[in-house]
């Protein structure tokens, strides 16, 4: 009977809620971006402007630091608001500072803060906020759900160096962040719009109703009325 209940819960979760496990797997990918794609543009850039690979690559450890801080706040927003009002604006500021790569130069520091605002919009929109939208959802298929979301890193992995790698080929690596950051808008922005079905699934559902408190020991021989103590003898055995 339990196995027939949990299956029955998990294909209504999934009926109800499908379209959330695939947005968050688009997300996760479109936040990944700068990693997929840094190690094909890395020589290009370092030929391009004489910047030296050690100071390229530091542009992602600020990026490192910003979301290891910013992820308890993050998380607060994401609790208080909802993960769509964090995640979607996120995304955007993300894809901007993305698109901001090519116009960097010619000093590093130009370098730099493009990466710091990659932190900043990336810190919005990563693994914690889009997992959350999936744990409000699932319940019984809730480990499935999570594998498909996450399946997103692999999806970056995959496609991004395709497209930078492409980028190359026919131009330059300014012109490939600028594509890549359209690519992507075009991609994720939709999946989000307001009447589509992930946007309408991405909303907090309704709360769940308390579960019912066990009745207090009101017996003459309990010490004190309250559920913490309904296992003395005292009040099992007076009647």
């Amino acid at each position: 009977m339990r196995e027939s209940v949990d299956r029955f819960a998990v294909q209504r979760e999934w009926r109800a809620h499908w379209p959330v496990p695939i947005a968050a797997a688009v997300a996760v990918m479109t936040s990944l971006t700068h990693f997929a794609t840094l190690g094909v543009f890395l020589p290009a850039i370092e030929a391009e402007t004489g910047w030296s690979r050690s100071g390229l690559s530091f542009g992602m450890l600020l990026f490192s630091i910003e979301t290891i801080v910013a992820a308890p706040f993050v998380g607060m927003l994401v609790d208080r608001f909802g993960p769509r009002r964090i995640g979607i604006p996120g995304l955007a500021l993300y894809l901007a500072a993305v698109a901001l790569l090519r116009r960097t130069g010619p000093s590093i520091w130009t370098w730099w803060a493009a990466w710091m605002l990659l932190g900043i919009g990336g810190s919005l929109a990563m693994f914690n906020v889009w997992t959350t939208a999936i744990s409000r959802h699932f319940d019984s298929a809730r480990g499935m759900a999570m594998g498909i979301a996450l399946a997103g890193p692999s999806m970056a992995a995959i496609v991004m160096p395709l497209l930078a790698t492409a980028a190359l080929h026919y131009a330059d690596w300014r012109t490939g962040y600028a594509v890549i950051a359209l690519v992507q808008a075009l991609i994720t922005f939709p999946l989000f719009c307001a009447g589509s079905p992930m946007a309408m699934r991405l909303k907090p559902p309704r709360p769940r109703l308390r579960a019912a408190l066990p009745p207090r020991c009101s017996s003459p021989g309990c010490s004190r009325a309250s559920p913490c103590f309904a296992w003395l003898p005292s009040c099992r055995s007076v009647r």
